[in-house]
């Protein structure tokens, strides 16, 4: 199914824009539509089929997946896995960690803490902290969400000892910030900071800030940025949002449209 964009304003996608298909993934069956955005949708019959024959195709009559066709790897059995807790009723916002080569663990927090986890004394330090924007300061009500978002080890720390941040630094520059610092022997040497991009960012609105940092096997960074916008109802609007994606693109609105920020950078 297709949209014809003569008969709205703003569409980009050219002459054939999908907004509803199925198709068979891995020996199982994907359905997608793209419709259903209002209350009303869900009391019109069309439309109420088009989501039936989605769910029944998806589950094929009760079909066996064929897992012979499956390409994607296959996750490890839960029992794989022992859970232990190494550390418990110490954190604060914690966002993301890094387990370093002799097992000890780098955690950021959100408030600018960098802290380490000793697997050999089995004790949790301070080691750094970042002076970073994690709070509004204009507007009441609104929960900021910046602050230190990522924190990744370079694929070859164990020689370079290079430590991955990304973070809002406090100041008039409304920035996030992607930086490599020096980190050995318990010393997160703050003042070994190179700056690797910096990202401009809308502060003083909600939500979804992203900032994980992953490597890729041929060691490409990667870093997800998040979309910056809020998943609620806009006040004082005719259309709703419902848990989608908001899509409004008109001047003061910033914050109800997830198209203008959200990505991932490689470098």
């Amino acid at each position: 199914m297709t949209l014809d964009e003569s008969t709205y304003e703003g569409g980009a996608n050219g002459d054939y824009h999908p907004i509803a298909w199925y198709h068979d993934f891995d020996g199982g069956r994907a359905f997608y539509t793209g419709a259903g955005h209002t209350d009303e949708s869900f009391s019109e019959d069309l439309f109420l089929k088009h989501i039936l024959g989605g769910i029944k195709y998806a589950i094929g009559e009760n079909e066996l997946l064929d897992y012979s066709k499956v390409t994607t790897q296959t996750p490890p059995d839960n029992d794989r896995f022992s859970k232990v807790v190494l550390s418990e009723g110490q954190f604060f916002e914690p966002t993301e960690m890094a387990v370093l080569p002799n097992n000890d663990v780098l955690i950021a927090q959100r408030r600018g803490e960098i802290v380490l986890f000793n697997e050999e004394t089995q004790e949790l330090k301070e080691v750094a902290k970042l002076d970073v924007y994690w709070k509004t300061l204009e507007t009441p009500g609104v929960n900021a969400e910046e602050g230190v978002m990522g924190l990744q080890k370079d694929p070859d720390y164990a020689n370079n000892h290079w430590i991955y941040v990304y973070y809002a630094p406090t100041g008039d520059k409304w920035i996030n910030r992607l930086s490599r610092f020096k980190y050995a022997d318990g010393n997160f040497d703050t003042g070994s900071e190179q700056v690797i991009l910096e990202i401009d960012s809308q502060r003083e609105i909600c939500c979804h800030t992203g900032g994980s940092i992953a490597f890729s096997r041929d060691n490409l960074l990667y870093l997800s940025t998040g979309d910056n916008s809020t998943p609620f109802n806009e006040a004082d609007q005719k259309y709703v949002n419902n848990g989608f994606a908001p899509l409004n693109d008109t001047p003061g609105h910033e914050q109800f449209d997830a198209r203008r920020s959200s990505e991932i950078q490689m470098t």
